[in-house]
């Protein structure tokens, strides 16, 4: 079982674009780790559009959207 909350990364956003990018990949392993009906998938879901919503602000690609 893997476990990890990917908003309590501390301001990863604010780090470089690497370091977003990187958090974005984790946010989608833990997304694959949770499929349709498994209780956390709304969190992992949650997670990765915290994150892609960050990445947003910070590059305007609205791809990320």
């Amino acid at each position: 079982m893997c476990v990890f909350r990917i908003d309590k990364v501390p301001q990863a956003h604010r780090g470089n674009a690497e370091d977003l990018d990187q958090a974005i990949a984790l946010a989608r392993l833990a997304l694959a780790l949770h499929p349709v009906g498994h209780t956390d998938r709304s969190k992992s879901l949650g997670n990765l559009a915290i994150q892609l919503s960050n990445r947003f602000d910070h590059r305007g690609n609205a791809e990320d959207l």
